[in-house]
């Protein structure tokens, strides 16, 4: 039961006039605003909800395509607090282990047919300028005395 906000008789709690007066009876508002109020956050849960899951999705398909050091800078960058950042530094870190790894076994094999070709004064001074702390300096260093004992040798009469 309620009261008639005019007349202060009891009435029915579902009326909209009073049956005494005839003064319309508001209904009280706040359970639509309860209802209504319900149903917006949960509406708004299920889609934030869904956001987060296809950020998620977007993130962890991101970091899969990753296959350089530049991908996974990009990653660090878009993603800084995300869940493969340990993973990504970890894998920027091995990719450039590996760069290193390749340039020096390149250097390796390149000053190593430098020294094969070394069959001449000239390519020995030219060894001897692209290596200079060459694992076969001392080695080009005897082959280049000999080449000039024998360029000495060849104009004694």
């Amino acid at each position: 039961m309620k009261r008639c906000p005019k007349c202060n008789r009891e009435i029915e709690s579902n009326s909209v006039f009073c049956e005494y007066c005839g003064n319309k009876v508001k209904r009280a508002i706040w359970p639509l605003f309860l209802v209504f109020g319900i149903l917006l956050i949960g509406a708004t849960s299920i889609v934030l909800f869904n956001r987060s899951k296809k950020e998620v999705a977007k993130e962890e398909a991101f970091f899969q395509s990753c296959s350089t050091t530049t991908d996974y800078m990009e990653y660090l960058s878009r993603y800084p607090d995300e869940m493969f950042v340990l993973q990504a530094s970890e894998n920027i870190q091995k990719l450039r282990a590996d760069s290193i790894h390749k340039a020096e076994v390149h250097y390796r094999e390149v000053e190593q047919t430098a020294f094969n070709n070394c069959s001449t004064a000239q390519l020995c001074r030219q060894y001897l300028k692209e290596f200079p702390n060459g694992s076969h300096v001392s080695a080009v260093i005897i082959k280049l005395e000999q080449f000039v004992q024998d360029s000495i040798k060849s104009l004694q009469p």
